[in-house]
């Protein structure tokens, strides 16, 4: 009997549709949100919308299920679990440019816990970093800790660090390992300093096993134009005696694995 909803569930019913206590029963309405998504949240039982391992299984299944919750002030709209299980959802990618993801990050971003919380900025790294370049708290910029974790998902991250944080080396290393773009955000005197520099060709040439010449002089050149005279000389002695031999080194290391 439970099944033959299956059959009988189409969202131009959904508003009228009358699932009697099939609504509050747990096994068919996890079945139903398992084909129909939101559109078979919306026809639960009040009792079901409240009931937490629900709720995040259906929130990891559609993230339009948060809306709903955030809609009809459901206290689980603002659950950290639930929220990162949306952002974690397959279907929030192609959310996350409407209005719906807006609601969410408005939420997340004006709550002085949330906005603060580790977790929920990590999984919003993972999806849409863009969104932290323009909403992260000002006290995670500052925070070391925090920070580290986030550059190692997204190094352009570094430009909203805070300025004590741009000058810190293991924070500018961890941020020119994930992205090496971020070098010319961190502050002039490490960018003048020719460890860090060296980090950075060593980020490009070993750490990404990138072995296009091409490339590696262009990334070459983009650390000569935002660094001083002294690096440019130690750049340019690089290039000229030891380029190619660290390529060949990382093919060769290469083609053994």
């Amino acid at each position: 009997m439970k099944s033959d909803f299956n059959y009988i569930f189409i969202w131009r019913d959904a508003n009228t549709l009358d699932l009697g206590s099939f609504s509050d029963d747990l096994e068919t309405m996890i079945s139903l949100v398992d084909k129909y998504g939101s559109e078979a949240f919306h026809v639960a039982s009040d009792r079901l919308k409240k009931h937490k391992n629900f709720v995040l299984y259906s929130a990891f299944r559609d993230p339009y299920v948060w809306n709903e919750l955030y809609i009809f002030k459901n206290k689980l709209a603002f659950d950290k679990s639930v929220i990162i299980a949306t952002i974690n959802s397959d279907g929030f990618y192609a959310m996350k440019d409407s209005f719906s993801a807006n609601d969410l990050y408005s939420m997340i971003f004006s709550d002085k816990y949330l906005s603060c919380d580790l977790d929920i900025l990590l999984a919003i790294a993972d999806v849409d970093p863009e969104e932290l370049l323009m909403s992260l708290n000002d006290s995670v910029k500052s925070n070391k800790k925090a920070m580290l974790l986030l550059l190692e998902k997204c190094g352009s991250l570094l430009q909203v660090a805070s300025e004590q944080l741009k000058d810190d080396e293991d924070v500018v290393i961890e941020a020119i390992s994930s992205d090496i773009e971020a070098f010319k955000f961190a502050s002039s005197r490490l960018r003048y300093n020719k460890k860090i520099v060296a980090c950075a060709i060593n980020s490009v040439v070993y750490n990404m096993g990138n072995f296009d010449e091409s490339y590696i002089n262009n990334v070459l050149d983009f650390l000569i134009y935002n660094t001083n005279d002294e690096c440019v000389d130690f750049i340019n002695e690089y290039r000229n005696n030891e380029l190619k031999s660290d390529i060949n080194k990382v093919k060769k290391n290469k083609r053994r694995f």
